[in-house]
């Protein structure tokens, strides 16, 4: 099967808009940011260990992350003996009205996305396609680093304040639980469907041209 056809193939089904439903259920159902520190035992204090994740959904509903907490770093749990992430680290980790807003905003260009398989024109589809998967990037992108940032600020203060205990040993422990932000699966999967709808698109409109006109012959000469 030629290049031609096999994207020609992949056009007729609707790759663009079955890519933004896929990339929609990645970044709602999957960790987008996730974070993971740990502070070292020394002698006879204890050690304790943290890891935090949010998904697209919870993003967009302001919800808590999901965080787990041991040792030093939470306050032991009444019912399970284990530490418990505390509330002020829990409510901190919400997402920001800014990044709300770009996820709304990316969920309803996804939307727009999947609605264009209504669309019959390829050649406009491809377009919208292509322009639509790249806003949405862009956004995710701008979203993530909105959420990273208000984590890293609150992950920067409880480092600072375990700072002074012998398990930082007297290393830069602000920046380093700030460092322990990172992209989720679902960023990263989401991110690779969507840069894949523009790449795909893109050789799309630039192999399927339409066919030039074809000029009249002349009539014989009597």
């Amino acid at each position: 099967m030629t290049t031609k056809r096999a994207f020609a193939r992949s056009e007729r089904r609707g790759f663009g808009p079955l890519g933004f439903a896929l990339a929609a259920l990645l970044f709602l159902f999957l960790p987008a940011i996730t974070a993971s520190c740990s502070v070292p035992a020394i002698g006879g204090d204890a050690s304790g260990s943290m890891s935090a994740s949010l998904t697209g959904s919870g993003v967009v509903s302001g919800s808590r992350p999901d965080v787990t907490t041991s040792g030093i770093l939470g306050p032991p749990s009444a019912e399970t003996g284990e530490s418990d992430a505390p509330d002020y680290l829990l409510d901190d980790g919400r997402a920001g009205i800014g990044a709300r807003v770009v996820s709304i905003a990316l969920l309803v260009a996804l939307g727009f996305g999947i609605l264009l398989l209504l669309l019959r024109w390829w050649r406009l589809r491809a377009i919208l396609s292509l322009s639509i998967a790249a806003v949405a990037a862009a956004l995710l992108v701008v979203g993530w680093f909105l959420v990273a940032g208000k984590w890293q600020d609150v992950l920067r203060d409880l480092g600072e304040a375990a700072a002074y205990t012998p398990q930082a040993q007297g290393g830069d422990s602000g920046q380093k639980a700030a460092d322990a932000v990172s992209a989720g699966l679902g960023f990263w999967l989401s991110l690779a469907v969507l840069l894949a709808v523009v790449a795909v698109n893109a050789v799309l409109l630039m192999v399927r041209r339409p066919p030039e006109p074809v000029e009249p012959e002349a009539p014989p000469a009597t």
